[in-house]
């Protein structure tokens, strides 16, 4: 008696041992060139959803940013009537020496202050009282005003509200200080928090 016909014996009619692992060895030999295939085509296609979501993130995350350097935080184009920059960092952490620069898509005379919030003195930037420079020509409206406001000795460091004012002419302090006047084409207010 051999081996087969012990394990045979053995199995009681049923495969045994050595047969099933044989059958085994038969069918994963068949298999497994297809699904080695398959699953290389699976991990390609995944791929390449990986590479198309990832230009499609870079797409979007391109066109919000084309003019997201002039926005407050959690404002769009749409409803920002000013936009407001700090060249040397953010609003939230705009260091002395810095720019703020102007920027409207509605044409008027720029008026602006920074209130403290700490209580402290109002800093007017722009008023009828001085120099107002024109925002939101046609021909300009991409570009920030002529004039910028230097974070200079006059700002503490510290949080301010930024009032930002668009008038049909040149605004007085009083109407400045009332963004319902008349003359006022357009108004905004931002955090503007200033660092040493």
């Amino acid at each position: 008696m051999n081996d087969d016909e012990l394990d045979s014996m053995l199995a009681k009619g049923a495969l045994s041992g050595p047969e099933r692992d044989r059958v085994f060895e038969q069918v994963w030999q068949r298999v497994r060139p297809a699904a080695s295939h398959a699953r290389g085509r699976l991990v390609a296609g995944g791929l390449l959803l990986l590479v198309a979501a990832a230009g499609a993130v870079l797409t979007v995350t391109a066109r919000t940013r084309s003019n997201e350097a002039f926005l407050a935080r959690g404002r769009s184009a749409a409803d920002a009537p000013v936009d407001v920059v700090c060249t040397g960092g953010t609003l939230r952490a705009c260091p002395h020496g810095s720019r703020l620069l102007f920027r409207s898509d509605r044409a008027g005379f720029l008026a602006a202050y920074a209130q403290p919030l700490n209580g402290g003195e109002r800093i007017w930037y722009f008023s009828a009282g001085g120099e107002v420079p024109f925002v939101g020509s046609p021909a300009v409206s991409d570009r920030p005003a002529e004039r910028a406001v230097v974070i200079g000795p006059e700002h503490t460091a510290g949080a301010y509200d930024l009032h930002v004012l668009i008038g049909s002419r040149p605004l007085s302090i009083a109407e400045a200080l009332d963004p319902r006047a008349s003359s006022v084409v357009a108004s905004e207010v931002v955090r503007l928090d200033v660092t040493p």
